[in-house]
């Protein structure tokens, strides 16, 4: 139960502590002085020297509940899992291959018979230059111009 005790113990209390134990530069029964990398001012070390009491204070806030349960450590996150996880997703990638035709060109395969890029009368792969709508009397009407 000593203040040096305390310090390491709330220093490495949990997987990720809210200070590491090696910050913490110096310590006795009332002052403690760590440091930290202030990103507001381009990352530099910045030491601080604060009562014990004040420090235990500031660390206990970031102390779980009593029977407060991890989110990292269960479900999809748990270390058991993420093996069979990964050997799971490796089965199904093999089984799912990819289509070589976008997701418009195959509906309209499916539903028209005929490829969009494709010239209808040279059967050669067409470049969209320009894409436009007109309105005609019956509507408005998508318009490619393929070179």
């Amino acid at each position: 139960n000593s203040p040096k005790g305390i310090v390491k113990y709330l220093g490495r209390y949990l997987a990720r502590a809210p200070i590491a134990e090696y910050k913490i530069t110096y310590y006795d029964n009332e002052k403690v002085t760590f440091f930290f990398n202030d990103l507001a001012d381009d990352k530099k070390k910045k030491y601080v020297t604060m009562d014990i009491d004040k420090f235990v204070q500031q660390i206990l806030i970031h102390l779980p509940p009593k029977n407060f349960k991890m989110i990292n450590r269960f479900g999809f996150y748990g270390r058991n899992i993420t093996a069979k996880l990964r050997n799971i997703v490796k089965k199904y990638k093999k089984s799912f291959s990819k289509s070589e035709y976008s997701f418009y060109v195959k509906q309209s395969i499916d539903t028209f018979g005929v490829h969009p890029f494709m010239c209808p009368y040279c059967k050669i792969m067409m470049d969209i230059q320009e894409i436009y709508v007109s309105s005609d009397w019956y509507g408005r009407t998508i318009h490619k111009v393929y070179f």
